[in-house]
């Protein structure tokens, strides 16, 4: 499933400079990971190639292995709550009761399943090529119905009516293609068709209205990557991001695999080349926050706006790193400051620390200076900021810290 918070955290690179904000963490595997979702901060799960699963229960720290029952690719995967997930592979639905130790095949299918999308514990779906699965009990017992003629690669539901499947499709059911369904997925009508051979990545809604989609095609032997917006619920789209020279944002320099918006502004794209890029202004400009130094990332989740994930090939996995450094200047070193509450909904913001506060000066999502606070106080007024995520530095005297909080 895709979710989307109301708060975003963005850190562009006017803010930290040099600073490298998205931490390699260890999977202990060389198996493509394919896609990964966390529960919440703490708890997530990763698949991949030949039946890779791995499990964390503290943020990544640690990535244990875990049997899958299966040698087959494991595409996609979705907890309803910490014990009870889901994942699809290229023949079968695994299940799981105890939070990933062990999984069991639920349901199988001689075609091909992949994209899982829950509305709410109750209600979720599970595309597949020609069959499109449906609960409404928490999965304990799923209906088949036609998926139209598409092998679906990505889904996106606003209700248990309103559903959109992406894949291939089309005349030769090779095409760039998005289908939308009214009624349930009972019947399908196209929504995006290219008209060339490519897949569709990856669809993420921020409303029922705004939309973005991902794929690539193939035209006279060359690759064309594109990321497309729509603002009418899907009707029509229009290109803004391409490396075909149709929009004046950055080149992704290779195809979006995935799509994450954490607020209706601000969002992330992950591409082939293993490079991550981050809006603040609804997809209208790109900024690189990793630019090619990865293998292929085939995922990106965030579980809430300060915690996010990648994954991707050769056992790849990134985690977004809150605390990072302002202007080169170092994290961690000024007697590590924290804010409460955090997030905050009223005035007063008490920042804890048993060094002396020397200055404050409070930053903006897009690294833009707000203000300064006086010296020596321990309590700042935040009432009129508006909602969002902004750093706070603060300058002791044993050195500088950054720390970012939620303004609600």
């Amino acid at each position: 499933m895709r979710t989307i918070v109301s708060i975003a955290f963005i850190v562009c690179a006017q803010l930290i400079g040099t600073a490298q904000n998205w931490v390699p963490q260890a999977s202990n595997t060389l198996d493509h990971l394919q896609a990964i979702y966390f529960v919440d901060s703490l708890h997530g799960c990763a698949v991949g190639n030949n039946g890779t699963i791995r499990t964390t229960t503290d943020g990544g720290s640690n990535w244990i292995a875990r049997p899958s029952g299966t040698p087959d690719h494991i595409l996609s995967v979705h907890f309803i709550d910490p014990l009870k997930g889901f994942a699809s592979t290229s023949s079968s639905l695994l299940r799981t009761t105890d939070g990933g130790l062990s999984w069991t095949i639920q349901h199988s299918l001689d075609a091909s399943l992949d994209p899982i999308f829950f509305l709410h514990p109750d209600t979720g779906f599970v595309g597949g090529r020609t069959t499109l699965l449906r609960t409404t009990d928490g999965g304990t017992t799923w209906a088949e119905r036609p998926s139209g003629p598409i092998s679906p690669t990505c889904m996106w539901a606003h209700s248990a009516e309103t559903l959109f499947l992406g894949g291939w499709g089309g005349a030769n059911a090779s095409e760039v293609q998005l289908l939308r369904s009214a009624d349930g997925g009972i019947t399908w009508i196209t929504s995006y068709d290219q008209g060339a051979y490519g897949p569709l990545n990856d669809v993420f809604f921020t409303d029922e209205q705004t939309g973005y989609i991902a794929f690539s095609y193939f035209g006279q032997g060359v690759q064309y990557d594109r990321l497309m917006k729509t603002l009418d619920g899907g009707t029509t789209w229009e290109p803004i991001l391409s490396n075909s020279g149709t929009s004046s944002s950055p080149s992704p320099t290779a195809a979006v695999t995935a799509i994450h918006f954490v607020s209706d502004q601000n969002g992330y794209i992950a591409t082939q080349n293993g490079s991550i890029l981050v809006t603040v202004d609804a997809g209208a400009t790109w900024e690189f926050q990793v630019n090619g130094a990865y293998p292929s990332f085939n995922d990106i989740f965030f579980v809430d706006a300060l915690n996010g994930w990648v994954v991707g090939n050769e056992g790849t996995i990134l985690k977004l790193a809150t605390d990072v450094s302002v202007n080169g200047l170092t994290p961690g070193t000024g007697g590590t400051p924290m804010l409460y509450p955090n997030p905050i909904s009223q005035h007063e913001l008490y920042i804890d620390t048993d060094r002396s506060i020397l200055s404050i000066d409070l930053f903006g999502t897009a690294g833009q200076f707000i203000r300064s606070y006086a010296s020596s106080t321990t309590v700042i007024d935040v009432g009129d900021l508006a909602p969002g995520v902004y750093v706070l530095k603060v300058k002791t005297d044993a050195g500088v810290n950054e720390r970012a909080f939620i303004k609600q």
